[in-house]
């Protein structure tokens, strides 16, 4: 809506501002916004179906790097199984092995590894 344009504006530029979205310019493939399902087999519970949406996945000569957004606090220990599960999702799809996932952290414009 109008009223978050400003905000959203801001949230753009902030991002394409980052060093690693400046990286990822210079990958091999880059992909955004990348929506995922994968069956994910889980003990005892049996197989659960696991759905998300990675903002940005490049490939460089060494494996893959996976991104997310985040506002707000930087606490990477909060986001830590989201990642997680990306690089699970990601390697088992059999997409190629991830070597760092990190967070953008976009209101401070910082990139933190994982991984």
């Amino acid at each position: 809506s109008a009223e978050h344009a400003d905000e959203a504006v801001k949230t753009v530029q902030s991002v394409t501002a980052s060093d690693i979205w400046a990286k990822a310019g210079s990958a091999k493939q880059v992909l955004r916004e990348v929506p995922y399902t994968w069956l994910k087999k889980e003990k005892p519970r049996g197989p659960v179906l696991e759905s998300g949406v990675m903002d940005l996945v490049f490939e460089e000569d060494d494996g893959w790097v996976i991104v997310d957004y985040k506002t707000g606090g930087m606490d990477k220990e909060k986001y830590r199984p989201q990642l997680e599960a990306y690089k699970e999702a990601w390697e088992s799809m059999g997409c190629g092995g991830v070597k760092e996932i990190g967070i953008l952290w976009v209101d401070e414009g910082k990139y933190e590894i994982l991984t």
